[in-house]
């Protein structure tokens, strides 16, 4: 339904609409095409005719990329409605003439099923010229976008070849048979795909709507490259434009830097090399992303549709502000200061997170290091060294300025054997000790020394009735009623509401000696340590992952704090932004580590150190790298695995140039 008010601006949406139905009168001369695109009706669409014939064919809409901008905010993050800027226009646009030309198309198809106002298309007609076109095909779910793009498309080709269609690409290509036993007409039409498909948030969609989705695409034969039924709307994108692409097509997609390193990218990459021969990756340099208005960091895969020849696949860097030169020619991309990998045989270490081939010249020596220690057993992935249940996310609560104490109402008056007491408002309450679990509260408390005392508490008690709690729990409880602070645990968990982080601690258990943050800012400004250690077991919040081996966790401390770490991290981490890196537990667990043998070994040299080097503050980890007790960490690690052809200034190097480049981008945009 096309309902102007439902964009920011309506009367800039109104002009977009007049400008593009002059176009499309102008061009078929009637307004009937409107039901054949897709578009229902609105109450003064009669007008809107009548105000596009007035202009009698006035000339293309002005801005492709202004719809995007009228599109109000929640919607526009359900669609996804950031166009690719025109730096990945020009990339695109390139890369796909030069692969028609070389792969001798006629009457060249070229499709965006997820064209928004067809920037894309519209970018590659420009630069491929439509007498050499047979036909362009376009979706698109916003009926303002798609209208937009239908009169570009109509102005550049005239009525002949554009084909679009206004709504949902998964209502309108069907990737099961239909009722009456018949196939969509999609399949395998285009020579070309060209797009930047949505990327919305899994949970944002409307439940019934992933439910369909989901019932859709497992019951076809992409079910298989769907790891643990773990969806999300780029992969579902990508299999429908794998299904409209011919063999020996060309699929170039912008598509978030996630889709190469999360548990829902592994099908993806699984059906690339099953059935593809990846061309290329391609990055901006000091830049996150190729969609205007996205913050995520993106990609743009360029890869041909054929199971023959494996081939390397060049990873490019582009300097920001400088024409790219890039083309295809006889199955290579060829671009100045490419690296050029072959993805069937990239090191386990590595394949996890194809952005840090981008960087893997520099990091040669320490993959051939690591690739040692592995085969040698010196290192092992985390989940063999400590079990697949070794890494346990943190206690997640709703509420923490109720859930841990201290907080923003509550501070810690004192601790005894038995109890805790907590002052707040000019009041003083008791807490069992058993009902205060000790804890660390977020990662950006502890930056300074490996080992720390946790100086938190989660607040656990027990489900019972709340007339049965002691004295001290049953007020508290009965604040953070009256003063909300609690209304999240409410809301979610009803009558013991209380007792939800409880729950938690009975069932998983979650208590270690090594925590590791689940994300840490890349450029290390304010902090000198990765992973931090206590002398005793602990608990901790969902900021942390809890290493649950105590026996490894004195080396793994070491491990996780050294260079040689902190770089795999800085290369191959999820780089969510420029700043910062996240990891999830599967990332852990998949991370090389020492093996079980060494850390008996070296257990008692590395708690000595650990509290050597906690002796004093660290200082932020950009200005450890000439600190004796860096060096000497760094010189244990090293020693501990017997590392060949790596040395420590080796590392510091490494280390210096993502650290250095991370605190100039900062500058610039502070």
């Amino acid at each position: 339904m096309l309902d102007l008010s439902r964009y920011t601006s309506p009367g800039e949406a109104y002009r977009l609409l007049v400008e593009s139905l002059s176009v499309i009168l102008e061009v078929h001369g009637d307004a009937r095409v409107l039901e054949e695109l897709g578009v229902k009706a609105l109450v003064d669409l009669d007008k809107a005719v009548r105000d596009a014939a007035a202009l009698k064919g006035g000339s293309t809409p002005r801005g492709l990329y202004e719809v995007s901008n009228l599109i109000e905010g929640r919607r526009r993050k359900v669609l996804a409605a950031y166009y690719t800027d025109p730096l990945g226009v020009r990339v695109i646009s390139a890369l796909a003439k030069s692969y028609a030309l070389d792969s001798g198309f006629e009457d060249v198809v070229v499709a965006d099923p997820f064209m928004g106002s067809g920037v894309l298309l519209a970018g590659f007609i420009k630069e491929f010229g439509c007498e050499k076109v047979g036909r362009v095909i376009g979706f698109e779910k916003d009926p303002l976008a798609c209208l937009v793009g239908y009169a570009a498309l109509l102005r550049l080709c005239g009525r002949g070849k554009v084909e679009v269609k206004c709504g949902d690409t998964f209502e309108i290509v069907r990737l099961q048979p239909t009722l009456a036993g018949s196939t969509a007409s999609y399949k395998s039409c285009a020579h070309l795909i060209l797009t930047n498909p949505p990327f919305t948030r899994w949970e944002l969609l409307d439940s019934k709507y992933r439910r369909l989705l989901e019932s859709r695409f497992t019951a076809t034969h992409y079910s298989k490259y769907i790891a643990r039924r773990q969806l999300n709307l780029q992969t579902l994108s990508l299999f429908t434009a794998d299904y409209m692409l011919r063999k020996g097509g060309l699929l170039a997609a912008v598509l978030p830097a996630s889709t190469f390193y999360t548990i829902y990218g592994e099908g993806v990459k699984k059906l690339l090399r099953e059935n593809y021969r990846i061309l290329a990756l391609i990055q901006k340099r000091g830049e996150s992303s190729f969609s205007l208005g996205s913050g995520f960091k993106e990609v743009v895969l360029v890869a041909s549709k054929s199971r023959e020849g494996r081939g390397e696949t060049a990873f490019v860097t582009l300097d920001s502000g400088l024409e790219p030169s890039l083309a295809y020619s006889s199955g290579w991309v060829r671009a100045p200061g490419a690296e050029y990998v072959d993805l069937h045989s990239v090191p386990p270490i590595l394949d996890f997170n194809w952005l840090s081939l981008f960087n893997l010249g520099a990091l040669k020596p320490l993959v051939s290091a690591l690739s040692t220690l592995t085969s040698a057993g010196r290192l092992l992935p985390l989940a063999e060294a400590i079990g697949e249940d070794g890494v346990i996310r943190g206690v997640e609560m709703y509420g923490p300025d109720f859930f841990l104490v201290p907080n923003k109402y509550w501070r810690v008056a004192g601790v005894s054997g038995d109890s805790i007491a907590i002052s707040g408002g000019g009041e003083v309450l008791e807490l069992p000790r058993e009902y205060a679990v000790k804890s660390l509260r977020k990662p950006g408390l502890y930056t300074d020394r490996i080992l720390v005392d946790p100086d938190h508490y989660l607040v656990s008690i027990p489900p019972v009735s709340v007339e049965e709690l002691p004295s001290g729990v049953r007020r508290y409880v009965a604040w953070g009623l009256k003063s909300g602070a609690a209304a999240a645990a409410v809301r979610a968990f009803g009558e013991k509401w209380y007792s939800h982080v409880y729950r938690q601690v009975e069932s998983k258990k979650p208590f270690a000696k090594l925590f590791l943050p689940d994300k840490v800012d890349a450029r290390f400004r304010n902090r000198g340590v990765f992973a931090v250690a206590s002398e005793a077991p602990a608990s901790a919040t969902k900021d942390f992952y809890l290493v649950l081996d105590e026996q490894c966790s004195p080396l793994l401390t070491l491990w996780f704090n050294s260079s040689l770490f902190i770089s795999l991290l800085l290369y191959a981490g999820r780089a969510i932004s420029e700043a910062w890196t996240r990891f999830l537990e599967e990332d852990y667990l998949r991370l090389p580590a020492p093996s079980p043998g060494t850390c008996r070994e070296y257990r008692e040299e590395s708690e000595k150190l650990i509290r050597e080097i906690s002796a004093a503050r660290l200082p932020p980890l950009p200005l450890q790298l000439d600190d004796p007790r860096r060096r000497r960490l760094d010189e244990f690690i090293l020693d501990t695995l017997g590392v060949q052809g790596v040395g420590v200034d080796y590392l510091h190097e490494l280390l210096a140039k993502p650290l250095k480049e991370h605190a100039i981008r900062g500058k610039q945009g502070g």
